[in-house]
């Protein structure tokens, strides 16, 4: 009896610890595709951002939140200029592996806000992982548009959909 309790407190111990396995995986270029640390991009269209910091450009989503308002979620718009922080691998038992790359955004009401551009990324190939499929991401051009630093800096660029040029602060 008192050993089915320890094999059950351990077996609990293992599915507990074990749920979500992450890994920084920015460095590694198999894995972080096309996406590169501090690579800033500006965002072509309005996106929702949820309460668990996902973009998304579904526009189910983003009408949702523009029709109710929640203190958690909302839009982020064309042209809020993000810096990529870090790819991120995830495994979990229920939803497999996955690459999520991790960005600050840098402009506007959500400046600070840490949010996941795994929705705004299209696979460029894929990868075999312990006998499981992994997509390598890169950034969707439908929604978001590489910030050229040295371009930017010096006269501003264009920002989509504000028809407008205007200088976008960079760190």
């Amino acid at each position: 009896m008192r050993y089915g309790a320890l094999i059950w407190l351990l077996a609990m111990l293992q599915i507990v610890s074990g749920c979500m396995l992450t890994k920084d995986v920015t460095n590694q270029a198999e894995l972080s595709g096309g996406y590169l640390k501090g690579t800033s991009y500006v965002l072509v269209i309005d996106v929702a951002v949820t309460e668990f910091g996902l973009l998304s450009a579904a526009s189910a989503r983003i009408n949702n939140c523009r029709t109710n308002s929640k203190i958690n979620e909302g839009i982020v718009a064309s042209g809020t200029v993000m810096t990529l922080e870090k790819v991120q691998y995830r495994q979990h038992p229920e939803d497999g592996i996955s690459l999520h790359p991790l960005a600050v955004i840098k402009t506007g009401p959500w400046t600070g806000r840490l949010v996941d551009l795994v929705y705004l990324s299209r696979g460029i190939r894929t990868t075999t992982n312990d006998a499981r499929q992994l997509t390598i991401l890169e950034p969707n051009p439908t929604y978001l548009e590489k910030v050229e630093k040295g371009a930017q800096e010096q006269k501003g660029s264009p920002i989509r959909g504000s028809g407008q040029t205007q200088k976008v602060p960079l760190s």
